[in-house]
């Protein structure tokens, strides 16, 4: 793993990743060398560099950025997601509690996949049109 050139991919450098992580940048700079092997490094300097480095552990170790799943939106959906972030916390659950009730009647009228999202989360979402 090329610690240096990536550091400098995040805009960075190995003694500023050393100190946000607080670990001696001769520990960073030895692996980007070779001289240690990630895999031989605690679990701990990995959580910390690759936090410092605003990844997570496995983009570190795999080199392969993670991808977050899409969820493609209508404008109809879209105006549901704005007007839910506009509600506080006890109308955002009272909305939540509605729609699990319509979920669970479409459910057994027999609407197909009435209620599979409520299963799920969404971790991002793309517009459509």
């Amino acid at each position: 793993m090329d610690l240096k050139k990536l550091a400098r991919e995040k805009g960075t450098n190995l003694k500023q990743v050393a100190e946000k992580c607080g670990i001696p940048p001769t520990t960073l700079y030895a692996i980007s060398r070779g001289d240690t092997n990630f895999d031989n490094v605690g679990i701990g300097i990995a959580i910390k560099v690759a936090d410092a480095l605003g990844m997570t552990v496995e983009e570190l170790y795999t080199g392969k950025e993670h991808t977050v799943p899409v969820l493609t939106l209508d404008w109809e959906e879209r105006q549901l997601v704005r007007l839910y972030r506009s509600l506080d916390e006890e109308h955002r659950n009272l909305l939540m509690s509605t729609a699990k009730t319509f979920a669970v009647a479409s459910e057994k009228d027999g609407d197909v996949d009435g209620g599979a999202v409520l299963a799920g989360t969404v971790d991002a979402v793309k517009p459509v049109g």
